[in-house]
């Protein structure tokens, strides 16, 4: 169970629960973080994956990349956002330019589980004046 208040992170992205909150009991809101949004624009969500490995306990990125089309440009920022639900503790991960394509490794903190963390990705304009719905990434586990 988690208690979950409304705000806005330092990056200045808008929170959204949209349809991510239930009342519990008279204290308690439960968040369904898969349903969770952390933003919600009119850019065209990046084509990102997201894989775990046990062995190295490491996040793997892997986006492909995207030329200019309607609603995302080969210079938008491509981020990963990773929350962990515990602690409500979150990370920013600048990956690449929406036109590029690889991987970009991360490896968790030490006491960080996989289990307790969800990640996202989304997009902004080069110029931080657009931004991309959030995409909720379920890890492959890395064989």
């Amino acid at each position: 169970m988690t208690n979950v208040e409304k705000g806005v992170p330092e990056t200045g992205l808008p929170f959204s629960f949209t349809n991510a909150l239930r009342q519990s009991d008279e204290d308690t809101v439960m968040a369904d973080y898969k349903r969770l949004l952390r933003t919600n624009g009119t850019l065209a969500i990046p084509n990102v994956t997201l894989s775990y490995n046990s062995m190295t306990n490491k996040l793997v990125f892997t986006q492909t990349g995207m030329e200019d089309e309607e609603n995302a440009y080969a210079d938008d920022l491509v981020y990963g956002v990773l929350l962990e639900k515990e602690s409500g503790d979150w990370q920013l991960i600048q990956l690449r330019n929406r036109k590029e394509y690889g991987s970009v490794f991360m490896t968790l903190q030490y006491g960080v589980k996989r289990e307790d963390l969800v990640v996202y990705t989304f997009a902004t304009k080069a110029d931080k004046t657009e931004v991309s719905q959030a995409q909720y990434l379920e890890p492959e586990e890395e064989t």
